[in-house]
């Protein structure tokens, strides 16, 4: 009987430490998690918005979006997906964005991946990731992107950016990522 009692203690113990360790790995990642989930949001920006001259109309042209992001978090992300919806602005009409939106709407440019062939950032690194936007040549979406001031484009780009973390398998979603190109964007 008192080996069986002892036994029994001694399970009891062995189950309080891995109780303690798990209760413990498990807090860890929660506030690692939620410290990353707080502060991606304010380390994504779009960098650089890439359109190049246009002479021919009738040719497709190929729009660049570069996102920036940086993960000062301890935890590893991997950028899954990102959507840019790209507008060219008609300085000629006067009317607010919200008005003559659904006219200057030029294309959204995307892309998805699945984890294991995503965008890798490390904590305490950053990285470029381009987004590409193909308009055909020949469409009205064309003539939109062809639209100039002074030589300039300036370009609205409003994007969403997914991901997902090394060993949580949580999706993360940041909205409101956006490009205001009011100085105007020089073409390539």
């Amino acid at each position: 009987m008192n080996k069986l009692v002892r036994l029994i203690g001694i399970s009891f113990t062995i189950i309080s430490f891995l109780s303690f360790g798990l209760l413990y790995v498990t807090s860890v990642n929660y506030l690692n998690y939620t410290e990353t989930a707080s502060e991606i949001p304010q380390n994504i920006m779009i960098s650089e918005v890439r359109i190049p001259l246009i002479t021919d109309e009738s040719q497709d042209r190929t729009v660049e979006v570069l996102f920036t992001v940086s993960n000062p978090s301890s935890l590893t992300i991997y950028v899954t997906s990102i959507e840019a919806y790209i507008y060219m602005d008609n300085y000629s009409d006067i009317r607010p964005f919200l008005e003559k939106m659904n006219e200057i709407l030029v294309g959204v440019g995307q892309f998805n991946l699945q984890k294991a062939d995503s965008h890798i950032i490390r904590p305490g690194e950053s990285m470029t990731i381009p987004v590409l936007m193909t308009v055909s040549g020949g469409s009205v979406f064309m003539s939109i992107l062809n639209t100039t001031y002074d030589g300039k484009y300036y370009p609205y780009v409003f994007g969403t950016m997914w991901y997902t973390f090394e060993y949580i398998d949580l999706i993360e979603v940041v909205r409101g990522v956006s490009f205001l190109g009011a100085r105007g964007v020089e073409p390539y």
